[in-house]
């Protein structure tokens, strides 16, 4: 009895992997890295985050995790609250809804996948930002911030890959 105990919390612990992974990318968003104008274009890793888990293990990302995911991000970077989550929500159902596309299939088949989730994510971000302000910005910083993300995102993609082989196949 002592030991299914055991097995069951390792077993959740285990689980709740992808989270503690995004929140560690939340948290990477939020690090000032001293480089000038460099904040406004840190990749987005919380968008890849939710994108890799959804995909391949939707059961350990659910919308609840991606909404709060989004609010800490919008609390330690000061969007408005709730921004972010919108954002991570949307990816995390969108990509929930067409995941059969992407399992199975090639990288890149997955990655052109992410250019467009990512470019949808960038938008969105860009269309919040702006009727936040009540005025359009410059589009420019959310260019380079959308080219980043898709340039980090394959080592980012096999970074999860290897976590995912070495740890969450002993969840099942």
């Amino acid at each position: 009895m002592m030991v299914e105990t055991a097995k069951l919390w390792q077993v959740r612990l285990l689980g709740l992997t992808p989270a503690l992974l995004t929140l560690i990318a939340v948290l990477l968003a939020a690090v000032p890295f001293g480089l000038p104008f460099f904040g406004p274009v840190v990749p987005s890793f919380a968008v890849m985050s939710v994108f890799y888990w959804t995909i391949f293990r939707p059961e350990l990302m659910p919308g609840w995790a991606a909404f709060i995911m989004g609010l800490i991000q919008d609390a330690l970077t000061g969007v408005p609250l709730g921004a972010t989550s919108i954002i991570l929500v949307l990816v995390q159902g969108i990509c929930l809804s067409q995941r059969k596309v992407f399992v199975g299939k090639s990288f890149a088949i997955g990655w052109w996948g992410f250019v467009l989730m990512a470019g949808a994510a960038a938008a969105v971000s860009w269309a919040i930002a702006s009727l936040y302000a009540l005025h359009l910005h410059d589009p420019r910083p959310v260019v380079v911030q959308f080219v980043l993300t898709v340039a980090v995102y394959p080592a980012v993609a096999w970074f999860f890959g290897r976590v995912e082989i070495a740890v969450l196949r002993r969840v099942g």
